[in-house]
């Protein structure tokens, strides 16, 4: 696939955490990759508690990115953008 995709883990107020990915603006061509995306990510990070919270971010945090994930978590993220802009991110990588 050949994306470069980064991480975030996010923890909200209530102690739930979203894992939060981003990728470069127009790197998704379409909703195959998403889901291929979200499927591996779930994978790898899925817990003997509960599926992970997943959302996708195409672009910069202060650039309106595009957020894909449940509306919920899409909601808390886009909420937290400007925090998130200034934070730390680790390279991820997809398994091909």
């Amino acid at each position: 696939m050949g994306l470069r995709i980064s991480y975030r883990p996010v923890r909200l107020a209530d102690g739930r955490r979203i894992h939060l990915f981003k990728l470069d603006r127009g790197a998704l061509k379409g909703d195959w990759e998403v889901q291929q995306i979200v499927s591996q990510m779930k994978q790898r990070l899925s817990g003997a508690d509960r599926l992970p919270d997943i959302v996708l971010m195409e672009g910069e945090p202060t650039d309106n990115p595009r957020l894909l994930g449940s509306g919920d978590s899409v909601a808390q993220i886009r909420s937290m953008l400007a925090g998130i802009a200034s934070h730390a991110w680790a390279p991820a990588t997809l398994d091909d």
